[in-house]
């Protein structure tokens, strides 16, 4: 009977030291996944950084080079910017020209984007892009051709670049 007890006495003495380690490694684990997520969000902030003033700086080249207004990207938006933006709860407002170049210069031709792609690569609101597509789509009855093709029904639409040649079917 002695033995039966010194037995349990130790089972639960192994039972209590390896749930202490257990204990341990995950906190150790959990603090490893904070410090990774903290150097990510770090590199990232700096890398974001870097991109603004390498826009800022082609930005300024393509205006001393003389390139038309028409033509010329987005003015960049810094982070900062943009957070204060986003902070106030305001969309992005763009003019219809705005939207076209940045559509044409991030959009590859041919390939099929969804409308929360295209809002999130021009960071408008829906509302603004629908009536942009409303003007500029394929089925507009302006005079003026479309610059945008909508493929699909209205909830499943996708939509590319417009050619010639598109044509429904």
């Amino acid at each position: 009977m002695d033995r039966i007890t010194n037995q349990s006495a130790s089972e639960e003495e192994y039972l209590k030291e390896f749930l202490e380690v257990r204990g341990k490694n995950f906190k150790r684990l959990m603090q490893n996944r904070s410090i990774i997520r903290e150097d990510f969000e770090h590199r990232m902030k700096k890398l974001e950084v870097e991109r603004d003033e390498e826009l800022q700086r082609n930005y300024a080249q393509l205006q001393q080079l003389g390139m038309p207004e028409d033509q010329m990207p987005l003015p960049p938006e810094n982070e900062e910017q943009r957070q204060r933006r986003i902070a106030h709860g305001k969309p992005r407002k763009l003019t219809e020209t705005e939207i076209k170049r940045v559509l044409q210069e991030l959009m590859e031709p041919k390939k099929l984007y969804t409308a929360s792609q295209l809002i999130g690569f021009l960071q408008i609101c829906y509302k603004d892009f629908s009536e942009f597509y409303q003007k500029h789509g394929h089925n507009n009855s302006a005079k003026n051709p479309p610059f945008l093709f909508g493929k699909n029904d209205f909830r499943w639409r996708e939509y590319k670049l417009w050619e010639p040649s598109d044509v429904e079917s």
